[in-house]
């Protein structure tokens, strides 16, 4: 992946889908890292130092909400502290989320980092009516914050209706952080 994300090349680099994080990474939700040719990808490869092959992980302990109807948006944050001392850098986050809704498609999830990446999780789907989320949660994964070596600070997920920011009648009812990168 660091070979992949250093050699990658922009796609249609005026679509707005491209973002570039903390670590100086450009990452997309429709282009991933981008294009990929192998004359470049050849040339990092010779270049890259090889990271820990030990991967760390911070899975914290999943929170459950009441489920208010109409707690939407919702804003959760976690403060994190001493995990820049055992993780180097971020390679993925994943959050397990579980949300009511009467328009799950409406429904859009953001997740920021303490460097202030912003990583669209779930945008709004027109075509998806349905009324709830899975049982057990949908696991929204993200490499947005790649490189990043901010693990400390405060991460904040928001969950809001795209067409009517000030209320909507869905509500989070579960909640779970996990990230994963490379120790120290």
């Amino acid at each position: 992946m660091h070979v992949v994300a250093k050699a990658a090349t922009l796609i249609e680099p005026t679509d707005a889908s491209w973002h570039w994080n903390a670590a100086g990474y450009h990452h997309s939700d429709k282009f991933g890292f981008g294009l990929l040719k192998v004359p470049p990808l050849l040339v990092a490869a010779r270049k890259h130092k090889l990271v820990n092959p030990d991967q760390a992980m911070l899975i914290l302990p999943s929170h459950v909400f009441p489920g208010v109807k109409g707690s939407m948006p919702f804003n959760f944050t976690w403060k994190l502290e001493n995990h820049n001392r055992d993780i180097s850098m971020v390679e993925q986050v994943m959050i397990r989320v579980n949300i009511k809704s009467e328009d799950r498609g409406r429904i859009v999830v953001k997740l920021v980092s303490p460097s202030g990446t912003v990583s669209v999780l779930a945008p709004p789907r027109s075509n998806d009516h349905g009324k709830n989320w899975p049982m057990d949660g949908w696991s929204l994964n993200t490499r947005h914050f790649f490189g990043e070596t901010q693990i400390d600070g405060t991460w904040t997920f928001m969950a809001m209706d795209h067409e009517n920011y000030a209320t909507h009648a869905g509500s989070v009812t579960q909640l779970q952080f996990n990230l994963f990168g490379c120790k120290k």
